[in-house]
């Protein structure tokens, strides 16, 4: 467990879990439709991630629900951000020192929930607004999930030719 901001110590929040397995816990930036980034608290459990400001859930994803990830690389200067594509409703925009980490739990539980890695696609970009489909975006039925030249199979955790995302290469 990764509580980097004493949640566990907090009744209130931990009853806002459900009874489930708190993975992780910190302090996150979250890029909305708009653009601004809002201080919030990202929670991992064992089956979802919550998005938690002040002490309550504003919104909850399923980790069966993800459908991938993507983060900036060089030549981008940005080394702390990564959206988390969500196909069935829209995606979430993250800043974070602990990117790496968090992508790494996340890839862990999609696999244990999947069966196979999580895609993880890497752009050169800036930021990520042009490869995270916002909720304007789903209401037009438009997607920015990345094309797959942009996959990065170094990024997978589990390594097993048989999972279908193996290297074409």
């Amino acid at each position: 467990m990764q509580d980097h901001i004493g949640f566990m110590q907090d009744p209130a929040l931990v009853n806002l879990l459900n009874g489930e397995q708190l993975i992780f816990a910190d302090k996150i930036k979250k890029t909305n439709m708009y653009e601004w980034t809002q201080e919030r608290t990202l929670v991992i459990t064992n089956k979802a991630i919550y998005n938690v400001h002040k002490k309550s859930v504003k919104r909850t994803i399923q980790i069966r629900e993800i459908g991938g990830m993507t983060k900036t690389v060089p030549p981008s200067k940005s080394t702390t951000e990564f959206t988390v594509h969500v196909p069935s409703e829209y995606d979430y925009r993250f800043l974070s020192g602990r990117r790496d980490q968090i992508m790494k739990i996340l890839k862990t539980l999609y696999f244990l929930e999947h069966n196979k890695n999580c895609p993880v696609f890497g752009v050169p970009a800036k930021d990520l607004k042009e490869y995270t489909t916002t909720e304007k975006d789903m209401k037009k039925g438009n997607t920015r999930f990345p094309l797959p030249e942009f996959r990065d199979y170094k990024e997978d955790t589990f390594g097993n030719a048989n999972d279908g995302l193996a290297n074409p290469a």
